[in-house]
Parts: structure tokens; sequence; C-alpha cells
């Protein structure tokens, strides 16, 4: 599995360039072919307690069409404490674009606004413009004192500040204006948005006048409730423009950008079936421009879909662009002059709803009873009403303790990815039924979209391309010599991964420098890396330093941190009395790390063992022992059972009932990572790094004989078990028969010294979802007695449609008597990113 390093950043380059691809905004012999990756996590939902899961699936498509796209392996997920610290964090394995997972929030969390936070390796090249990002927040009774307003909607970037706010006071309202196209230009009329929004970035309905810097009044502007308003002017040169209100006692002011003597604009209305797109220049600018061919661009996810030159006709140019020939989506049409600098640009949204596939949510009735069994029936089809696949999740909560929606991903990925800043409710620019939406659309992209092209304060800087798409994950280091100072080269280097998907035993020689690599793991959970290093000869050689397995960790953007407060106080009084009861749940399905602590029973990875009433053998390690060559040949000399393996002679064998039997390891109170069933070299390689061991590194020995062969506890799934394993659901073990359990207390750090030729390392490998507690409220199912107060009623990672666009889940009601939300969320096989929201009544 070695590859030198140069030749794996060939073909990954290589394989960048046969991607779908874009040509960035410089001139083509400085364009590099390049892809976008975007991220979308639905999770059950945005309100939480300490203690509770947090249940997500993850979306990743291609930015260039929405589709679900499988070029990385690898999504991070993190979630941002209020004080910017990351308190959980999890990588999970992406399958054909897709993936899932859960996160275990601690009973300890302090309450506040939560960030949850998930991006790829590659989205790191292009900053945060790509990294996902979603309010989370968590309640409980700890005192908050700050009281922010809550807002659970999803969060982008923060909005770049283009001109002067109308205050510094983090607690009054600010106003802000932005010209069409980017910039005032003297003579040339020009419609200029404007934003009002609180000190919280809520918008505001306000009016007021536009002023000259003599007072006179040259226009007026009406802000919706939305706070985003229109007005239309024709700046003058040398003159400054601003703006003064009241607002519930508080004035607010602000100017507007400064005119230039000399420039283009740019106008775009869109209507019917085309764009009507205006270019215009001012007589000062008309001068410079004569007989130069503009350049007229409109792209879509950075992919040009319109690329054509155009002469100005007594200062102006009209364009007609058909809106057929441009996908779905946001649209950036931009103005370059002849030195291909841009001057001018506007962001205005594209729809096909002919072509727009559509999700639909139904049940059998709308209200139901507690406990009672729903059967949710979900329907995709295409503009045209015939079925399609996709790829989808659902939830269903409790509305009464989660009142916000858990975010939209056809709103983020069509409108909240390309637009900087917080969009409130984003999913109203989508909703049918809002008849002004299609007018708020334009005026979010006037104003969040809005952007100042004055050329002077640009620079064409090219991406640089400091990270990789992942397809696993990646361990390397350089093997030198005792000394430090030589490198080894073609020595034999083995990895060992005891959790990893597939495989557990590697091998690679060290290349001419010394440096080796294994690539494209799947290692599995939190998990100890043992990797060893031999020559020709089998002997151990040389010193191993790996690289970091965590290189740059992506910081925290603290913008934004803050706590949280005004939840309603019933809203919180309810979660909390409900807190108890669910945390008595069995609410997952995972066998976690079992430390071994009791003396007269154990319970090993895959099976209790229970005293048999043999003796231990207690072996204390002194320094007259350092004289053993390792720990093999130590319990060889010091037990009274422990053998030579007949078979083998680097191996230790007990003998009972007539059987050879391998000795169980375990250090520190965990068992070793293997079991009888790995495959006999991975036994081998576990074996040799615990019997190799210097005696100088054990403390002490102890070999127990136990009795065993009893099926460990069941977790989850419903079932129960006892601590000998005996399944209350009827499950039969197999016949007990004897175990050697070698339990070994070593000195700190131990197992992490490096040298002889073998070292270890602790890496965080794909996270390992859990299974949703689905509770059976049947006359004999196994929950019926329980007190069942779920905050999330059912949460379906994976719903597929077939071949007519059908799919079909079932669950049961809790015992609240409340209003449940159902939302289904996900991606078409032709590229539609859809959701739908049914809800019911429970009586």
């Amino acid at each position: 599995m070695m590859k030198n390093l140069k030749i794996r950043l060939l073909i990954c380059a290589a394989t960048l360039l046969c991607l779908s691809a874009f040509a960035q905004d410089q001139p083509a012999q400085n364009s590099i072919n390049l892809f976008f990756e975007k991220v979308f996590i639905h999770t059950d939902r945005t309100i939480y307690t300490p203690g509770e899961e947090i249940w997500f699936k993850a979306y990743v498509v291609n930015a260039q069409d929405n589709h679900l796209i499988a070029t990385s392996k690898n999504l991070y997920i993190e979630m941002i404490a209020p004080d910017g610290s990351i308190s959980n964090k999890e990588i999970i394995r992406l399958d054909k674009g897709t993936g899932q997972g859960d996160i275990s929030l601690s009973g300890q969390l302090t309450s506040g606004n939560y960030r949850l936070r998930a991006y790829t390796n590659w989205m790191r090249n292009f900053g945060d413009n790509f990294i996902f990002e979603k309010n989370i927040i968590i309640t409980g009774k700890r005192a908050v004192t700050d009281k922010s307003f809550i807002k659970t909607e999803q969060t982008n970037k923060q909005i770049v500040k283009a001109n002067a706010p109308s205050t510094n006071s983090a607690n009054t309202p600010t106003l802000r204006f932005y010209p069409e196209g980017g910039s005032l230009i003297t003579e040339l009329s020009a419609i200029v948005a404007v934003k009002a929004e609180d000190a919280l970035g809520n918008g505001i309905q306000v009016s007021g006048p536009i002023l000259s810097a003599t007072g006179d009044t040259v226009a007026r502007f009406n802000c919706d409730s939305l706070g985003m308003g229109l007005f239309v002017i024709l700046p003058t040169a040398g003159q400054k423009y601003h703006s003064s209100l009241n607002y519930k006692g508080q004035v607010i002011s602000a100017v507007l950008p400064d005119v230039l003597s000399s420039g283009l604009s740019l106008k775009v209305l869109k209507r019917d079936t085309l764009l009507y797109i205006t270019i215009s220049c001012n007589n000062a600018a008309s001068a410079a421009l004569t007989g130069k061919p503009l350049t007229l661009s409109v792209k879509h996810a950075g992919k040009a879909f319109v690329n054509q030159q155009i002469l100005l006709n007594e200062n102006q140019a009209l364009i007609k662009i058909p809106i057929s020939g441009l996908p779905e989506g946001v649209a950036v049409v931009s103005v370059y002059d002849d030195r291909h600098k841009p001057n001018c640009e506007r962001l205005v949204y594209i729809e096909h709803p002919e072509n727009k596939a559509i999700l639909a949510i139904s049940t059998e009735k709308s209200t139901f009873k507690s406990r009672e069994k729903v059967e949710v029936n979900i329907r995709a089809t295409d503009g045209r009403k015939h079925p399609v696949t996709g790829n989808f999740s659902l939830s269903a909560v409790d509305a009464g303790v989660d009142p916000s929606r858990v975010g939209d991903i056809t709103a983020y990925i069509m409108l909240q990815s390309e637009v900087r800043g917080q969009i409130i409710h984003p999913e109203r620019y989508f909703d049918t039924t809002n008849t002004f939406r299609t007018r708020q659309l334009d005026m979010l992209l006037l104003t969040q979209g809005w952007r100042d092209f004055v050329w002077k304060r640009l620079a064409d800087t090219a991406i640089k391309i400091s990270y990789l798409p992942e397809q696993g994950f990646t361990v390397s280091g350089t093997i030198k010599n005792e000394s430090g100072k030589q490198t080894v080269p073609n020595s034999n280097v083995t990895l060992s991964t005891p959790k990893t998907i597939g495989p557990k035993l590697f091998y690679t020689q060290s290349d001419a420098n010394g440096n080796f690599y294994f690539d494209n793991l799947k290692l599995s959970g939190d998990q100890t890396l043992t990797i060893t290093s031999r020559d020709a000869k089998g002997k151990a050689n040389g010193f191993i330093r790996l690289d970091s397995l965590n290189k740059n960790q992506l910081p925290v953007n603290h913008s934004g941190l803050r706590s949280v407060s005004d939840l309603p106080g019933g809203l919180t009084a309810e979660l909390e009395r409900r807190a108890p009861v669910n945390s008595a749940l069995d609410s997952v399905t995972k066998l976690r790390e079992v430390k071994i602590n009791a003396t007269n029973g154990v319970v090993l990875r895959d099976q209790t063992a229970v005293t048999a009433g043999y003796a231990d053998e207690v072996l204390t390690v002194t320094e007259k022992d350092y004289s053993f060559t390792n720990l093999k040949d130590y319990i060889l000399h010091m037990s009274k059972q422990a053998k030579t393996d007949p078979t083998n002679s680097e191996q230790l064998v007990f003998f009972a009932d007539g059987k050879t039997l391998s000795p169980r390891i375990v250090v520190d109170n965990k068992e070793a990572a293997f079991t009888e069933e790995d495959d006999a070299d991975i036994q081998s390689h576990y074996y040799a790094a615990y019997y190799g061991l210097s005696m100088n590194v054990v403390q002490k020995v102890v070999i127990k004989r136990l009795l065993a062969g009893l099926k460990a506890p069941a977790i989850g799934r419903g079932g129960t078990a006892n601590v000998l394993g005996n399944s209350i659901a009827g499950v039969r073990s197999s016949g007990p028969s004897f175990v050697f359990i070698i339990y070994l207390t070593l000195k700190p750090g131990a197992m992490f010294k490096n040298g002889d030729g073998i070292t270890t390392a602790s890496v965080q490998g794909y996270y390992e979802a859990r299974t949703f507690y689905k509770p059976i409220h049947s006359s004999s199912g196994f929950d019926s007695q329980k007190p069942d107060l779920r905050n999330t009623i059912h949460w379906e990672p994976e719903v597929k449609t077939d071949t007519n666009g059908l799919a079909t889940v079932t669950f049961y009601n809790a015992d609240p008597k409340t209003n449940i939300r159902i939302v289904v969320q996900g991606v078409t096989d032709t590229g539609d990113p859809v959701s739908a929201t049914k809800g019911y009544i429970v009586k």
C-alpha cells in the first residue's frame, strides 16, 4: 500500500483535471480546473437537552449539478460550544455522497447556542465558502445571563459590510445600501436596494428619505417586514448621499457608497422567458471604452453558460438571454472590461418550475392516538408527475418541544450556500403559497448577494490547492536509525489496525529516504494502531516517526458565538420533566468498549467469564526480572501453566480439558483488540507486540483461569441480558469452556514506547453510527409498559424511493398528546434537492 508522495499528488491532480470543472474568473492562461462540493446536514431536531442524542444524515453534492458526489469519503462533523471550543468531533464515512451518524451530548453540557459544522478536506481549499454550519440549541437548568434572541435557522457566512453601517453600537439597528451592479456612477440612473436590521440581524419595517449633502430629499424608500426595500436615484458628480430616520425612539443614520466619476452600470430584469440585461456607461467612461470590447458572463456554480463580447452603442448595450439555457439556481451576471477586470456584478435566481422534482408526504389520517402505529407514505415525482428515485431521510418530532424547522435542504443547496450572511426563514423563498416570494428573493440577492466591484480594490489571486480529496485515512512516517541521524530504507513496515473495516494488517517498505505510506485506510472507531519495522531477516530495526494524523485543524470562527436564553419557560420546563424518563429509554444500539474491573467475573468483548475455583497466578515484576529477554520469556519461566506453542515457538498457550488454548490479554483493565476469530497473522502480530515488551515497562502479571463460553450481555434492540449473558429473550448460549486471561499492568506509556522497531498511535477513525431506538407498542411488545416521552418520535436515515417513486415508513407514537411534525429531505437521482413537511395530531 506504499506510494511515493509525488506519485500520489500527480495522480490526484490528474483526477481533478478529469472531474466536472470550471474556470476561475481570471485570464484563460492562468485558469485551473476545479470542482466544488456542498454538504447539507439533516438533523432530527434543533433543540436538545444535555444527555440526549443528535441524529443526522449528511448529503454531499456536486455544486454544479446538485447530484450526490462520491469524490470525498471523509466528512468531518463538529459541535462548536458557545465559548468557541469543540465539544464533539466525529469523522463519518461517505458512501456515494451520503453518510449518517449521531452525536451523544454530555449530561454536563452548558446551556447555550451551539453550532454544528460539517466539511470535507477538499472544501478547505476555498476558505469558509462551502463549510456547512447550523445552529443547535442546548437547554438545561443552568442559568443564562445573555438575553440574546434565539435563531434556529441555519447560518452561512458573516455578512461582508460593503458600506458603512448606521452605527457602531451593538444595541442599535443598522441601515445599509446596495447599488445594483456594484457602484453608483455619475449621470447613470441606479436602482439601490436597502437592508434594515435590528441589533440581532432581524429585518425591521422602516421608511425614510434619501438626502443630498445640502439636505434635499432626492428619493424615498420603504422596507417591508423582512427589512428590504428599493429606490431609484440619479447620482450627480461630487455629491454625497445619506439617510436619517427614527425607529422606536432611536435615530438611524447611514451614508450611501461614494459616487464614482467614471464607470459602468448593470441592470438585470427577469421577465417571462428572458433575462433583459442593460449595460451602460457615462460620458467619462465612454472615451476610455471606445472600440474596446466588454465581456458579458453568466455563470452558475462557477461554470459559464454565457460568455460573449459586446460593444457599447451610444453608451449602452441591451442583451437578451433565454432563461431556458440557464440551470436552476443562483446565476451570476458579470461585466468585464477589455483587461478582464470585473466592473459590475448582479445575482439573479433562475427557476424552471416545470422541471422541479416534488416530494409529497401522506398519512392515512390526520389524528392518531398515543402509542398508535403510524404509516407514512412518501412519493417523489418530477415536474411532469413521473416517478423518480432518490435518497432521503425522515424525522418525526414532537412539535410541542421543538417548534422550529430543522433546516431545508432545498433552501440551503440552492440559496444559502450561494449568498453571504444569515438568511431568516430561507424556506419562505421557495414556498409557492408566498405571493411575494419572487420579489423578496430578488431583493435578497440585491442586498446579501451584493458585491462592490471597484476594480482598484480587487486582486486576482489563484486558488492554492492545499487539501486533497480523501478516500480514507493515511498513516505515514519515517524510519531512522537509533541515532536519529540517518534514515532506514527498504525496511519492512507492518501496520496493524484492529478495528479497520476489512483487512486489519497491512505491509509496505520504506523508500530510499526511509519514508512509508499506508493510504485509503478504512479505520473504524477510536483505536490504537501498531506500526512495526523489520529488516530482511525479520529483526526489529530503527525508530519510527509518525507524521501527524490530525494535521492543520480547521480553526473556529468566533464571530456570532453567544449563549442562549428566551426559550419559553413552559418549553424548558417540559424538556426538563421528560429528560429523566427519556434517559432511561434504551435509545441506542451500540456495543461500547468494556472495562474489566470485576474479580469474580469479567465481561470480555464476545463472552462472559466467571470464576471456576482456580487460584490466580500473581507475578510481581522486580528489577531482577529486567534480565529476561522480554515478557514472553518472563511468563514462560515464571508461570506454572504457560507453555510454548508446539506449532509456533513465538507464542504461549495453556492446556485444559485436553485442549490447547491461546490466552486472552487484558492491559490495564481493557481487553486487547483481538480475539480467536481474527486471522492467524493478526493474532500473531498482536501477541508479538505484547510478548516483545521489555520487562522494565511491566509492573505486574496476573494469569486467570476462568469458565467462559457465555455470550456478553446484549445492549439495545429492545432486549437485555443478565450478567452471565442469559438473554431474557430466550437466546441460547453455547456451552461453557475454560479461558485463560493474562492481565498486564504496565507503566505509563509502555505501549507507546518508540524503539526496537515498534510504535503505537491512538487515532479517531470513522464513527460507528448507532441505531435509533424504535419501541413497539403492541399488546405483546417488550416496551409496552415503559413510559414513553420521546421528543424525537422517529428517525429514519435511509429512505429510498422505488421505481414507482414510493417509500413507506412506520413507527409508533409516544405518550404525550401533542402535534407531530414529519420532515423528509434528500436528493433525487436526477440531482434535485427536495424536502416536504407533514403534520398530524395525537389526541
